[in-house]
């Protein structure tokens, strides 16, 4: 509760910075004996940036200063920060951590109703009277005074990195990533489960989270501990697909195997369509999982992420994945298991203990590496790879261990 309260303390000291900001960058609040000093105020200024005498004037010969977003929608009062490389803005508590640690090196905001921001430097606590000049791929930071800290549709913050060239740099809306207050949706999330009746497995409430980003599921080592302790015994189908985040984290085996969480609880799961990486654990021990769509965007499944989940008995993988590691759907249920022509490398034991596994197809022309025996073969009667192929995999030192079960592909029926 303590950092609940913390977190909404923060929110309002944000908000009341952001429209002094913005309120400020626009011209108001200013005494009239100030307004001829004032850049923004006086159009004969010299710095002004619509002033043809100023030489870093965006409508000149130098464009020194200025952001363009293409297909800003024209929705509130808008303004940038722009951050030292390297700064980590993708959730609400990076930005307020960029913040308040002073590495926004860039501030500015519209004149108009228009795409084109001006932009003055800035060292962390007080704006340089010239304008911004820097170079290199920066990130940047969209506030809008209309948008919504739980809501992706019309965001209050939003980023992406742009490549700025003296100071001038352009982008377009549609590569800004909402920024949301993860820790207000997470808790409606928790306050929604704990009102539903108590169900069965057979009668899974539908679920989603969007907006969040995956860093902010974790709980300790377990990356989507948030998600687990807060289902409060209800069986869930759990749509992740409208989170944000490439990768989800390792989970140490201590964390896999808590039993405080209920894990037992997911009977389905979709995945961001974001998401490159599942580092590991993630759904082990998820006993009633039945189906789980991954990403297109996948290319790498480590340690374990479904082992154990005894009610799986199929799995698309996507056509982008190349690595399989060790055990990562061990003592699952699959029928059968068809892997992807883009797959370079399984690991050890990848898909053992699926007993039932009748038939695998193993899609890619060169034999890709494993480690150790990766079937089990109680009622595998068949591995089918491609017809040009079956020579080379029955000489490879490891899958030369099934030579009597591997096929061309052409057989299969």
């Amino acid at each position: 509760m303590r950092n609940f309260l913390k977190t909404l303390g923060i929110i309002a000291l944000v908000a009341i910075m952001t429209f002094a900001f913005v309120f400020t960058a626009c011209g108001g609040g200013d005494d009239d004996e100030d307004s001829d000093n004032d850049p923004i105020d006086n159009p004969n200024n010299p710095n002004n940036p619509n002033n043809p005498n100023n030489p870093n004037n965006p409508n000149g010969n130098v464009n020194e200063g200025s952001l363009t977003i293409n297909g800003l929608p024209n929705i509130g009062t808008q303004a940038v920060y722009v951050f030292s490389s390297g700064t980590n803005i993708s959730t609400y508590d990076e930005i307020l951590d960029a913040w308040s640690t002073g590495n926004y090196i860039a501030v500015g905001a519209s004149l108009s109703s228009g795409n084109k921001f001006f932009i003055y430097g800035w060292n962390g606590s007080t704006q340089i009277d010239t304008y911004f000049s820097g170079s290199g791929n920066l990130p940047v930071l969209l506030l809008n005074s209309a948008g919504s800290i739980t809501n992706a549709t019309v965001p209050m913050y939003c980023w992406t990195t742009v490549h700025f060239q003296n100071g001038s740099g352009s982008v377009a809306y549609s590569a800004f990533e909402p920024v949301l207050n993860d820790s207000l949706i997470l808790a409606s999330f928790m306050s929604e489960m704990l009102t539903k009746p108590v169900n069965t497995k057979e009668t899974p409430y539908d679920v989603s989270l969007a907006g969040v980003n995956i860093k902010s599921l974790a709980i300790g080592d377990d990356p989507l501990g948030m998600i687990y302790s807060s289902l409060n015994n209800r069986y869930v189908n759990l749509d992740l697909s409208g989170c944000v985040g490439t990768s989800i984290g390792m989970v140490t085996l201590q964390f896999a195997s808590d039993n405080r969480y209920d894990k037992d609880k997911i009977t389905s799961v979709i995945l961001p369509n974001t998401v490159t990486r599942l580092e590991g654990g993630n759904f082990i021990g998820c006993t009633n999982l039945k189906s789980i769509t991954l990403p297109n965007s996948l290319t790498y499944l480590g340690m374990y992420p479904f082992a154990g989940c005894s009610s799986l008995q199929s799995i698309e993988l996507p056509n982008t994945l190349q690595i399989i590691e060790g055990q990562a759907f061990q003592y699952c249920d699959l029928l059968t298991i068809d892997i992807p022509a883009s797959v370079t490398r399984i690991g050890a034991y990848a898909f053992t203990g699926n007993y039932n596994l009748e038939t695998a197809i193993v899609r890619p022309t060169t034999p890709p590496e494993w480690a150790y025996f990766i079937f089990s073969t109680d009622k595998l009667t068949a591995i089918y790879v491609p017809d040009g192929s079956v020579e080379a995999y029955k000489a490879d030192e490891n899958w030369g261990e099934y030579a009597s079960l591997i096929k061309p592909l052409s057989e299969k029926p």
